[in-house]
């Protein structure tokens, strides 16, 4: 589409994004590519050499403007980490005493540049328990080695989803209630609920860590095992591998060739990898972490998911409920066969460990929703929403049985059963069906009776 024609939906929403955290700044990016008006107000701003990733990254903030508290009309929104809060006080109170607050906030401090915001965002995916849940795929379907994100995604979901919730906000606010204005984001609890094809792998047994992959190109590392559990090392830039293989030891003349020949980590795989490895058997993952990000290497520990649900933060913010509450909650289905409970004190769904709400108390409590959806986009957003409280009555085909439902793998290998498709499981969690005949006029009536009470 041709920027004249490009669609300002957002045209007349004044936008004041604080601080210089890359996923304040993606949404900055994406409301004002919406026709808000965006003003940037970042007094420690550098601007990035001329080339590099992060310059060609601020071109995206070609639609914002830098604050001008002279002249800037009151801002609808606020968008910032947790660390530029601080910022706040120098913000004249006219033009932010009516505002949405969209703090973004994470257990890591804000990363403020791209290669913080790389070692971070590494961090994050491993230590919500992606890292170990999400791997490749081969020929036959069969899990095998982990992935990780390459481009920074933590921050980028982080941003839309800010942007998103503050538009939201702002769309379902009366403006002479100035309370319930302030909306937390929080990164790791947003990669927690975000998974969908790990949430479907990882319900199965022995399905979450897959055999290796026959004739693959093979580069070493990757999740490696430690003194203490796991930790996920494969740099992605070549200039940090030269780093690693210089942390790792007698690794000198490889690490002197690998920024002109990146290949050689390919060719030397024999003789790197058991290194690697043998290097991170003797230190825990905390100290493999620690020495690695000191020399901006990005390098994290990896939880499983059983560790996520101890772990401090998503604790602290009471994003999970105990066996010992009585009702239930929402439901984190990775959790059905790698939970500490057992099938007699489960929430409703056996699925395991909840989170902290109950329905009524969830923010989309009350509302119902009509989901005509079958294809993986549609099915994933209304369990978010289904997640958020709401009432999702998810309408299938008849006599034919949901893709969803076919769609391999399936538990205890039992295929000919519409009920054991992990997809299915982790796509339908909290949801009411109902099989419709469209092709009908009585199944035509159903769904306008429906749609006219959702």
């Amino acid at each position: 589409m041709s920027l004249s024609r490009k669609v300002s939906s957002l045209k007349g929403t004044t936008v004041l994004v604080l601080g210089e955290a890359v996923s304040c700044r993606v949404a900055a990016a994406w409301l004002a590519d919406s026709g808000a008006r965006v003003s940037l107000f970042r007094p420690g701003w550098q601007v990035p050499e001329p080339g590099s990733a992060e310059a060609r990254f601020e071109r995206q903030q070609e639609n914002c403007q830098s604050a001008d508290f002279e002249s800037d009309n009151v801002y609808d929104l606020l968008i910032t980490d947790s660390a530029s809060i601080e910022l706040f006080g120098e913000i004249p109170d006219h033009l932010r005493n009516r505002s949405v607050v969209i703090e973004i906030t994470s257990p890591l401090p804000a990363a403020t540049s791209f290669d913080e915001a790389l070692v971070n965002d590494m961090v994050l995916w491993a230590r919500s328990g992606l890292g170990y849940l999400t791997r490749d795929m081969d020929e036959a379907g069969e899990l095998t080695t982990p992935c990780l994100p390459l481009n920074r995604q933590p921050s980028i979901l982080a941003g839309i989803a800010a942007g998103t919730a503050g538009i939201c906000a702002l769309l379902a606010l009366d403006r002479d209630d100035l309370s319930h204005r302030h909306i937390q984001i929080d990164q790791l609890e947003l990669l927690a609920i975000m998974p969908m094809q790990p949430i479907g792998f990882a319900q199965l047994e022995n399905r979450i860590v897959g055999a290796p992959q026959i004739n693959r190109i093979r580069y070493p590392g990757g999740t490696l095992k430690t003194s203490n559990g796991l930790a996920y090392v494969r740099p992605v830039e070549p200039a940090h591998w030269a780093i690693l293989l210089r942390l790792v030891g007698e690794l000198d003349s490889i690490a002197d060739q690998v920024e002109a020949n990146p290949l050689i980590l390919r060719d030397t795989f024999d003789t790197v990898d058991p290194r690697m490895r043998e290097w991170a058997l003797g230190l825990t993952s905390e100290e493999i972490s620690d020495i690695c990000q000191a020399e901006h290497v990005p390098v994290a520990p990896v939880y499983r998911p059983d560790q996520v649900i101890e772990d401090a933060h998503l604790n602290a913010r009471e994003f999970f409920r105990t066996e010992s509450e009585d009702q239930f909650g929402l439901n984190l289905p990775w959790l059905a066969a790698l939970g500490k409970l057992d099938r007699q004190t489960r929430g409703r769904g056996g699925l395991g460990i909840n989170l902290r709400k109950t329905g009524a108390d969830l923010p989309l409590a009350g509302l119902r929703i009509l989901d005509l959806s079958w294809a993986w986009a549609g099915p994933f957003a209304t369990t978010l929403l289904s997640d958020l409280g709401a009432e999702v009555i998810n309408v299938e085909w008849h006599p034919r049985a949901s893709n969803l439902r076919r769609n391999p793998p399936f538990a205890g290998e039992r295929g000919d059963s519409n009920n054991t498709a992990a997809w299915w499981s982790a796509n339908q969690r909290g949801k009411f069906s109902i099989g419709v005949d469209l092709k009908t006029p009585e199944g035509k009536q159903i769904i306008k009776d429906l749609a006219a009470r959702s």
